[in-house]
């Protein structure tokens, strides 16, 4: 048993030793919290290291600035600026600062790259984009706003997570939860290559190493759902106070929606799963033309370039995020309705 022991230990430490060697993901830590900014950031003035799957594909190194966001560039407060606000799609870990919709969309607009700020954050939805409108809309002056819808960020906004503002059961729409302070054991853990590389390269949690490996994953199933009067009152007042976070015209906001690019990949058709989320999908665009705001909807653009090129939008199974072919081909889209084309 003692030699079992010692041997556990010894293949632990050896890789250890050889995860610190390969680009094991480092650097992606959220900083202390802040009280001039609730919102979740990464550690200012640092860099990282980004790779997927556990064969460690895709690999990439950035940096992240003096406001916690993804940028090779400082933010200026009270600069003005376009700004990209998103989950993990705009925060961009996975691929190349200058392959981003930002960076693209600032070439696609003929304008210098740090003339575009990115609020990305991996995690967020709707209720952060809004808390994050708050915070831009105070601290930059924001010319533009273009932000990254991606599936299940109405359902998303009801989570808990430290950071991250969600739906309020008050007057207030949306509320912050308090970040959580960093240190001690977790920092400890976090340091170690070996949970870096179980976390974030093998999806692994508590939830997945306690489950029994002979158990089926249930199949999900579709539930067409009717969105109910709250879950209208939500949208439409998330509508109308996301242009007035930023002092922008609603016409200066852009929304972007992600398309289901597996069904598009498919060569079967099916009819698409109408759940609340995808129900609350159609009526925030509905909600937002009506109010004014570009509304893209990158459906039936990823269609008919697949139909004609059949090159992939992302690096699935392995990563499902966009890939820089996808980010070239929305940016110019989105330009176009930002000069009102």
């Amino acid at each position: 048993m003692i030699v079992f022991g010692i041997g556990m230990i010894a293949a632990l430490l050896f890789a250890e030793l050889l995860l610190r060697v390969l680009p094991t993901p480092a650097g992606i830590v959220g900083a202390a919290p802040d009280p001039a900014w609730p919102a979740h950031r990464m550690v200012p003035n640092s860099g990282y290291v980004s790779s997927s799957g556990w064969s460690m594909e895709n690999v990439q190194r950035g940096h992240i600035n003096n406001r916690g966001y993804v940028a090779p560039f400082a933010y200026r407060k009270g600069a003005t600026v376009g700004v990209v606000i998103g989950d993990s799609f705009v925060e961009g870990m996975m691929n190349p600062y200058a392959a981003m919709l930002q960076s693209q969309l600032a070439h696609a607009m003929g304008r210098r790259p740090d003339s575009i700020y990115n609020f990305g954050t991996s995690g967020a939805s709707l209720p952060h984009y809004l808390g994050i409108a708050q915070l831009v809309g105070r601290d930059y002056r924001p010319q533009f706003a273009v932000v990254f819808i991606a599936a299940r960020d109405f359902m998303e906004g009801f989570n808990s997570d430290p950071g991250i503002y969600r739906w309020s059961k008050g007057a207030t729409l949306i509320e912050p939860v308090a970040e959580k302070q960093r240190g001690g054991f977790g920092q400890i853990l976090r340091s170690l290559a070996i949970v870096r590389y179980a976390r974030v390269n093998l999806k692994a949690t508590a939830a997945v190493l306690t489950k029994s490996g002979f158990e089926e994953a249930p199949k999900p199933q579709c539930g067409a759902a009717v969105l109910s009067g709250e879950d209208q009152n939500l949208l439409a007042r998330w509508v109308e106070q996301f242009p007035k976070a930023l002092n922008l015209p609603a016409g200066k906001v852009v929304l972007l929606f992600d398309a289901d690019r597996p069904a598009i990949y498919s060569r079967t058709k099916s009819q698409p799963c109408l759940d609340r989320d995808a129900q609350a999908r159609l009526a925030l665009m509905k909600l937002a033309r009506q109010a004014g705001m570009r509304v893209v909807d990158t459906e039936p653009v990823f269609r008919a370039d697949w139909t004609k090129h059949q090159i992939a939008f992302d690096r699935a199974p392995v990563d499902a995020h966009w890939s820089p072919y996808a980010h070239r081909l929305i940016a110019p889209i989105v330009a176009a309705q930002l000069n009102g084309r």
